[in-house]
């Protein structure tokens, strides 16, 4: 078991470490690029960081303004892009879902970025929504007047349902 270095994210084995503080994260072959690679990484991971936090603080404000003015251009409009973000939404809760809602342009420019994920849904039709497959095994409540099924009626039918899929095997 070794460290996990902050730069590449690979786990490597305690030899590749060496010294106190931030040497004891970065792995050696990390430590030999340019500083200007290292620190974009390592700036890069901090601004993801903010998203994953509940909060954006007003201190994490500061030290997103502090990387548009010091960092390079791709670290700066990261910064720029999630301090926009952290002023419509600095709570986690909801975060995309609202701008999904109500900030579309912005919505669209993190995903662009990498900052958010977002999947169309891959169906095109109606009709293509539910499959008669899609009912297995698929728990339905009862209604509040018919009686709960004991635990023992539940096994049963587990049962039985498992030996008509053996039966059928068996007959294939």
């Amino acid at each position: 078991m070794g460290r996990c270095c902050d730069i590449c994210g690979r786990e490597r084995p305690n030899e590749q470490f060496g010294g106190r503080g931030q040497r004891a994260r970065i792995c050696r072959s990390c430590r030999r690029l340019p500083l200007e690679k290292r620190m974009r990484a390592l700036w890069t991971a901090e601004i993801f960081g903010f998203l994953d936090q509940s909060n954006i603080s007003s201190k994490n404000l500061r030290r997103l303004e502090k990387l548009e003015s010091e960092a390079g251009e791709e670290v700066a409009a990261l910064a720029s892009l999630v301090k926009r973000i952290a002023k419509v939404r600095p709570g986690r809760r909801k975060r995309w879902k609202v701008l999904k809602q109500q900030h579309p342009e912005l919505f669209h420019q993190a995903v662009q970025a990498g900052l958010a994920e977002y999947l169309e849904p891959e169906w095109s039709d109606e009709d293509e929504l539910f499959d008669e497959n899609d009912w297995v095994g698929v728990w339905i409540e009862p209604r509040s007047d018919e009686p709960e099924p004991s635990s023992e009626e539940i096994r049963l039918a587990q049962a039985a349902a498992a030996l008509d899929q053996t039966c059928t095997w068996l007959w294939c």
